[in-house]
């Protein structure tokens, strides 16, 4: 009695662990923070206003959020015109967008 213990290969398109693809792995990082051997850089933040903007007291929450940002943003209105024909500057206007972290990330 003839016993063949040869098994049948698999397939072709079978992935089977000696045929995956290595994983790359990273190169270590070529600039690494001073004293400390590698990792993110951490940017300086920018300081906060001593005074918040015109936005500290607006009814928008959207609004109030940007009431710490470094530029001087005023709520849509005449006094916002009137004050830039004064100064003789011209108006930024931004539409602005809020979204969740995820989607401000995407």
């Amino acid at each position: 009695m003839a016993t063949s213990s040869t098994s049948a290969a698999p397939p072709p398109c079978a992935v089977t662990p000696s045929r995956r693809p290595r994983r790359a792995t990273r190169p270590p990082s070529k600039h690494p923070e001073p004293g400390q051997g590698g990792g993110p850089v951490k940017k300086p933040r920018a300081p906060k206003l001593r005074k918040p903007n015109a936005l500290a007291d607006a009814a928008s929450p959207y609004l109030r959020q940007h009431a710490d940002n470094p530029v001087d943003w005023r709520p849509w209105g005449p006094e916002a015109f009137a004050e830039a024909r004064r100064r003789d500057v011209p108006v930024i206007v931004s539409i602005g967008y809020s979204t969740c972290h995820w989607c401000h990330v995407m």
